[in-house]
Parts: C-alpha cells; sequence; structure tokens
C-alpha cells in the first residue's frame, strides 16, 4: 500500500472512513511511523521499546495504537503481540501488569485495538480477554480504593483511579457475560467518583447508581478550588491526565454505542475551567506550578483527547484553537528534526541517558495524535459555545497559589511549586517566554549533587486583579561527594527572604529578594533575580535583547554559545517585556549556557540524569557560576526588580526607600499610587526571622 493510499483510506472498527489525503496531521504520524520501525527493526523485530515492568509497556501500547492508526498494520500487530503475550495473564516471558498503572497501558491502546479488531487473531483475541478479567479481578480483589489531597499521604491518587475505574467498566462492557460484570462496575464507580473528587463530594446527597455520592466519598484528591497536589506540588499537568482518561473512555462509549456511566464525568466541568484558564491561547499548558518532567512533553501531549472532551462532551468553542495551535508546534519541531521523529533533536541528551524513556516520550506524543486522528469524526460540532473563560483570577491557599490572566497579562505566584517558589508574567500572547523552576526567585547551589530551597515561612494575599506574597526561604544542598557524606545529608547553605507584588494595572510585577549565606563554605552558583527566558526551537532561537542602547541578538538552542554579557540596569527582551534593577549590589547581566541545562528535577537518584531539554538565557545579578568561598552572614544578594510588559503605555515614576530592615517602594502613575512595603527580621536562628509584606493603591 503506497502512501496516498494509506493517507485516503483507514479501516476503522467495522467500517472504512475516507481520511483527507493532505491532512498534515496524517502526513505527521505516517513520517513519525518511519522512524517507529526502525527502532522496531534495531531490537531484531521483537517490539518498539523492549525492556521489563511498566515502562516498556507504556511505550509499547502508545506506539502499537499509533502504528495501527498510521496504517502500520502488519508492525503494529506484532508489537501487540509483545504486550499481550508478556502479561501475567500469558504465564509466559518478561511478565507486566496486575499493578496500579497496568490499566493505563490498556487504556491508551484500546483505540487500536478497535481499529484492528477484524485483523487480530483468534488466539491474540483471547489473550486480550484474558488480560483484561486478569486486570479487573485483580482490581476488583486486591486494589484499595484511596485519595487525599496532600500528596505526603501517599494516597494522592486521581489519574490512577480514574484509569482503574474507567478499565474495570470498560471490561464490563467489552465481555457483559462475565460471571462478576456487575461488580466490576460498582468498583469502577468507586473509582470514578474518587478521581476528581474535592472536599465538598463528602457532603454531596447527589446520587450516582442509587446512592447519594457521600456514601462512595473516600476522600478528596483536589482541593475545592481544584488545586492538584500531585507528585508533591501544584500540578497542572496531571490535571490534564486526569481529564485525557476520561476521555479515552468517553469516546471509546461514543464509538462503540455503550452507555457511559455518569460516574466518568463526575467534576469535570469544574476542573476543565481552572485547566482552561491554565492553557494559553497556543494550547501549551501554563505550568504555574512548574513540572519535574521534560518541557512541553507527556502532559502536554495528552491535552489532544481532553481538548476533543471539552469540544465534544463540554462544548467548548476553544478547545478546536487549542488543537490546531498546538498541532502547528507539534508539526514545526518534527521538521525541525528532518528524521521522522518529534523530539529528536532537542532531547539527543535524553536518548544518551535513556532509550527507554525518550522512545516513550515519543510514543506518547504519537499516540496523542492518532487519537486526533480517530476521534475527531466523533465530536459534534454543532452546538459548540463560548461559555468558560479564558482569563480571570484564581487563589488556591493549600498551594499558596494565586494567578491572573488577562488579554494582555500572564502572571501567577506558586509557594507549593515543583522545586518551591515560582513566579511567572509574560504577555498573554507569548507562552513560548514562560519557564518556571525558581524563576524570579533566585539560583543558590552549593557543592552537592541536587540543590533547592526549601519553605520556611510563606504569606500570599489575593488582590483584587493582583495579589502579593512575602516569606522566606532555606536553601540546601544534598549529595556532596565528598568522602563520608552519604545522600541523606543536607547542607543548609543560605536563607533567602522574598517578596512579590502583582500589581492590579495588568502590566507590572514588582519582586523584592535578599539571600544571606548560612555557615562558612564554598558555593558553586550565586544567581539573583534569575529571570528565565527560554530560548529554543520554539522561538526560533532566537532573542533580541535591548540594554545600554544597544540591541543583541542572541542565539539559543543548537546555536547557543556560552557567555555572559552585562546589560546595565534595565533590558527589554524581545519588545515584548521589560526587567528593570531599581536596587542591586550588580548590574543584571545575561547568561548564556551554551547547551541546554533545563534538566529533569527529580530526587537525588535521578537528577540530572536527564540531559538538557530546554534551553534557557538568565537574567541576573549577581551572576557567579564558579566555586567562591563565603562567610557566614555574608549577603549573597539584596535586589529590588521590576518586570513590566512594553505596552506603549508611559513608564511609572519610581521610588525606593530602603532603611536597616525595611523597604518602601512606591510606583506612581497619573491615576495611580502603588505603596509596596517590605519588612526583613533577620536573627541569624537566634530568635524567629521574619518575612513581611502589604500592599496599597490609592488615586493620585
Amino acid at each position: 500500500m503506497n502512501l496516498k493510499t494509506i493517507m485516503n483510506v483507514i479501516i476503522i472498527a467495522g467500517g472504512t472512513i475516507v481520511m483527507h489525503a493532505d491532512t498534515k496531521e496524517q502526513e505527521s504520524l505516517l513520517r513519525w511511523s518511519d522512524f517507529a520501525l526502525e527502532q522496531i527493526n534495531e531490537q531484531l523485530g521483537t517490539a518498539y521499546a523492549p525492556g521489563r515492568g511498566h515502562w516498556s509497556i507504556q511505550a509499547n501500547s502508545t506506539s502499537f495504537a499509533a502504528l495501527a492508526v498510521a496504517g502500520k498494520k502488519k508492525e503494529a500487530l506484532q508489537v501487540l503481540d509483545y504486550i499481550v503475550s508478556n502479561h501475567v495473564s500469558s504465564g509466559t516471558g518478561k511478565q507486566w501488569g496486575e499493578s496500579w498503572i497496568s490499566a493505563l497501558a490498556i487504556e491508551r491502546m484500546m483505540h487500536g485495538i478497535e481499529l484492528l479488531k477484524d485483523d487480530i487473531s483468534p488466539e491474540t483475541q483471547a489473550k486480550i480477554k484474558k488480560m483484561m478479567i486478569r486486570e479487573a479481578d485483580w482490581l476488583l480483589d486486591k486494589y484499595e480504593v484511596v485519595a487525599a489531597i496532600d500528596n505526603k499521604t501517599g494516597k494522592n491518587k486521581p489519574e490512577s483511579n480514574i484509569w482503574n475505574g474507567c478499565i474495570l467498566h470498560r471490561t464490563a462492557l467489552m465481555y457483559p457475560e462475565l460471571p462478576r460484570a456487575a461488580e466490576y462496575r460498582k468498583k469502577g464507580t468507586l473509582f470514578l467518583l474518587n478521581g476528581i473528587s474535592i472536599p465538598s463530594d463528602a457532603k454531596s446527597i447527589y446520587e450516582y447508581d442509587g446512592k447519594a455520592l457521600k456514601d462512595w466519598h473516600i476522600g478528596a484528591n483536589f482541593t475545592e478550588e481544584m488545586g492538584l497536589n500531585h507528585h508533591g506540588y501544584m500540578n497542572v499537568g496531571y490535571m490534564v491526565i486526569c481529564l485525557s482518561n476520561i476521555a479515552m473512555f468517553h469516546f471509546a462509549c461514543k464509538e462503540n454505542g455503550w452507555q457511559a456511566p455518569e460516574a466518568l464525568y463526575h467534576n469535570t466541568e469544574k476542573l476543565w475551567k481552572l485547566v482552561k484558564l491554565l492553557t494559553c491561547e497556543d494550547g501549551r499548558l501554563w505550568r504555574v506550578g512548574g513540572d519535574t518532567r521534560v518541557r512541553y512533553c507527556y502532559c502536554q501531549d495528552y491535552a489532544v483527547p481532553m481538548w476533543l472532551f471539552a469540544a465534544d462532551y463540554l462544548k467548548d468553542k476553544d478547545a478546536e484553537k487549542y488543537l490546531e495551535n498546538w498541532r502547528k508546534i507539534v508539526s514545526n519541531e518534527q521538521d525541525y528534526n528532518g528524521n521522522g521523529s518529534f523530539l529528536g533533536k532537542r532531547l539527543t541528551e535524553l536518548y544518551d541517558a535513556s532509550p527507554l524513556y525518550y522512545l516513550r516520550l515519543e510514543g506518547d506524543r504519537a499516540v496523542t495524535l492518532s487519537m486526533y486522528l480517530k476521534w475527531r469524526g466523533l465530536c459534534n460540532k454543532k452546538s459548540l459555545e463560548d461559555k468558560y473563560s479564558e482569563c480571570g483570577g484564581w487563589y488556591d491557599s493549600f498551594h499558596g497559589a494565586a494567578v491572573e490572566r488577562s488579554q494582555k497579562r500572564l502572571v501567577s505566584w506558586v509557594w507549593e511549586a515543583a522545586g518551591k517558589a515560582s513566579c511567572q508574567m509574560a504577555p498573554a500572547d507569548s507562552s513560548d517566554m514562560l519557564e518556571w523552576t525558581w524563576n524570579g526567585i533566585g539560583k543558590i547551589e552549593g557543592s552537592g549533587f541536587r540543590n533547592y530551597p526549601r519553605i520556611i515561612q510563606k504569606k500570599l494575599t489575593k488582590t483584587d486583579g493582583g495579589f502579593y506574597s512575602s516569606g522566606i526561604l532555606e536553601w540546601v544542598s544534598e549529595g556532596d561527594p565528598a568522602e563520608g557524606t552519604g545522600p541523606e545529608q543536607v547542607e543548609i547553605t543560605a536563607q533567602e527572604y522574598i517578596a512579590a507584588f502583582a500589581l492590579p494595572d495588568d502590566r507590572t510585577m514588582v519582586i523584592v529578594q535578599k539571600a544571606v549565606k548560612r555557615g562558612d563554605g564554598f558555593l558553586k552558583t550565586v544567581k539573583g533575580v534569575f529571570w528565565q527566558m527560554p530560548n529554543d526551537i520554539y522561538n526560533d532561537s532566537k532573542r533580541t535583547y535591548l540594554a545600554n542602547g544597544k540591541t543583541f541578538i542572541v542565539k539559543g538552542g543548537d546555536q547557543g554559545s556560552k557567555g555572559i554579557l552585562k546589560l546595565g540596569d534595565s533590558v527589554c527582551i524581545d519588545g515584548k517585556i521589560n526587567l528593570e534593577l531599581l536596587s542591586g549590589g550588580e548590574s543584571l547581566s545575561l547568561y548564556s549556557p551554551g547547551k541546554r541545562q533545563v534538566k529533569i528535577n527529580g530526587d537525588s537518584k535521578t537528577y540530572g540524569r536527564s540531559g538538557g531539554n530546554l534551553y534557557c538565557d538568565e537574567i541576573c545579578s549577581p551572576c557567579k557560576d564558579a566555586f567562591s568561598f563565603y562567610k557566614d552572614g555574608t549577603v549573597l544578594f539584596e535586589n529590588v526588580f521590576v518586570v513590566s510588559l512594553k505596552d506603549g503605555e508611559a513608564a511609572y515614576e519610581k521610588y525606593l526607600k530602603h532603611d536597616e530592615n525595611k523597604l518602601s517602594i512606591e510606583l506612581k502613575s497619573k491615576k495611580e499610587v502603588y505603596l509596596m512595603n517590605v519588612e526583613f527580621i533577620d536573627k541569624a536562628g537566634k530568635e524567629q526571622d521574619l518575612c513581611n509584606s502589604d500592599f496599597s493603591v490609592k488615586s493620585r
């Protein structure tokens, strides 16, 4: 079958549908399939990503479904046989299954099985049935349903509760003759109602299957404001994963003519409203709480089925816009790679560190594209509405999180973020300017393998159209290579006092930082301000900086070279954002890393082993990137800086008064005066340290 034929006709679960021969998406999936087949051939034709345990199976299940939709029937069936033949129900091979994550692999490949069901041999069909029953029985008999908001409890399991609930219902619908089908449905509903669960569910008398929700309720996985603490931080990505798994079963029910359980849709509308607020115009997720994983992969990819669901079930007309714009980003990166892969050049170092992990991410992107191609024709586009706003504010006390979004500005602060404490601000149409880990916080590294801050104090106050926050961070360094230093031992390297003000003017943010060395010792990195500016393939690896009356074009990505450029006290980035240092010991510097430096930010066992996955310029004051010795009590940096949108409005008159432990900042426009006060009390550990802030606005 030639390329044109494959692109025109795909057999879909009992019928034939005509695909548009010139669709960019189908062509993209076909190009990826050639890349995937090279991987299969390199593995002697056994699988796309052979290996042990669920990680390999996750990669193979996604690649199977993607190959099936791409028209690579022979190879897809081969990978499917590898998957089912190695499941515990088969009794042979490298076994997988009967785990909290087994159902995820199965759910993500089911649309491929449905597509090829007339081509799957009776023997393999029997293996699939045995696999489904074995998983369902294990979940029914041996797996407890738990839920909790705080990830530290070990019970925050929204996404796995959802996919486990889906597979139980799916098994009952696929094989209604099974003697335990009713039991599968009942426990499946228990899982689903404790997926996107919130505290008020515990009092709800709304009935599911004849029983009040409060009687189904095990616990809340989300805060009442829909904040999610998955993996221990405010995790926008796993909000998407939850909705993506709901989408997969939703479309399975629709395509097969099944009656979907009402529990499947529990709290989906509430969650979508927040996720939409945190989705940028181009489809990129606004990760206000950060991300410990590879940038713009995995959770980002599974927004595709979520958007299809939002369009079909929630009737949101903007979902199609996100789909279209994100597919353009995916296509541009694939074109950039030149070999059919989706991520080949940007994640070269990840492949060198872990081919299996790399192939897993390729499979995730491919399978979500296959879901789009498989399900887009099922979406009802006749009644789309404009009922969920893209703009507004959000506050969540559990995470110390505040967000403001308008047609002009994205601005956020989150204390319980990945890596702790992150602030972001960018023009609303420039999501490529967002990076989160310690952004606007600073960066202090000792000689340990892993360096990060811990929260000592935090306070966040929401205002009308903005917010202000203050607190104390304790920087630590763990895993010093010195002999006799265990990975569990940490060194307190510095204490940082920080305050931030998002003004209700829709254009300005003011940040105050003061970091003090704790104990005599060496530090490898001391970077104040630390405003990060992604400079990679998404902006054609080029940023334009205006400073000291001169324009500088700085290249990044594969073209970047390491260096430090002095900027003076202010800089304008791409004519969109101004950053001005009001007070600080050194002028601003632009640090170019020379290679992609943003890494997977896991625990001490995994940190740094992924290689870089995104290139970022760094605007710092000071910018010290080599070991130096510091005495206890040394002030490492003490900065006051303003980040503002360059929107044509007149700049503020700025006033700064600095007493011993107090700062007063005043910004005046023609109409308003913004007053900010910050108090730092440093007792050097003898008494309670303190960082307070207050904010007011008055008319002139």
